[in-house]
């Protein structure tokens, strides 16, 4: 699958082979989605890797925010 953007709108469809998809850790993709980093960080520290277009969807889907966890989801 594949997430694309255009302007505000998010979509998902199915990816053909040998399309480059971004890379990036578990990890780091939780550090993303939870605001702790924002994207031009981790592609800096080369741990999100992908074209230029990609990079911008990451950027806009993970922005830097202030990281928020409710306290029955703690562990």
């Amino acid at each position: 699958m594949i997430l694309e953007r255009r302007g505000k709108t998010v979509r998902v469809r199915e990816a053909s082979i040998g399309r480059p998809l971004v890379i990036a850790e578990a990890a780091v993709l939780m550090q993303l989605s939870m605001g702790y980093r924002d994207a031009d960080d981790a592609i800096d520290a080369g741990e999100l890797v992908g074209t230029g277009a990609q990079k911008d969807l990451a950027r806009a889907l993970f922005p830097l925010q202030v990281g928020h966890m409710w306290w029955p989801d703690r562990f």
